[in-house]
């Protein structure tokens, strides 16, 4: 099917069902996310926001924010069993985002995430 094909069975779809075009592409776009893996559950978003905001908050709290890359991150950030396993996933997004720096030795906030912590905890 080409996309000619698709917008034709989108907008037969909304008539017939009396929704709006944009109602019918949304839920298609969720399906396509749910089928290839691209969508994060709620809950499991809570989760990777919270393991986040403990990774900053415990960077923030450390000297000159940052720690030993090789130290026990679970540990050091406690994380409960179910946080560990959205530890990686925290990690890459908050670099991707520009808030943390990791290399080979050690793991820091950047002048983006100390803001994010200050503004989090009303400091600024």
């Amino acid at each position: 099917m080409d996309f000619k094909g698709l917008e034709q069975l989108i907008t037969e779809i909304a008539r017939q069902q009396s929704l709006d075009k944009n109602t019918v592409i949304d839920d298609l776009a969720d399906i396509l996310n749910m089928k290839y893996g691209i969508s994060i559950m709620a809950k499991e978003r809570e989760l990777i926001d919270e393991v986040k905001m403990k990774i900053i908050t415990r960077l923030y709290n450390s000297e000159f924010q940052k720690m030993d890359a090789k130290a026990d991150l679970s540990k050091a950030f406690k994380l409960d069993l179910l946080e560990i396993d959205y530890l990686d996933t925290a990690m890459d997004e908050l670099q991707h985002e520009g808030l943390l720096k990791s290399g080979k030795t050690e793991i820091a906030l950047t002048k983006e995430g100390v803001m994010k912590f200050k503004t989090f905890y009303g400091e600024i």
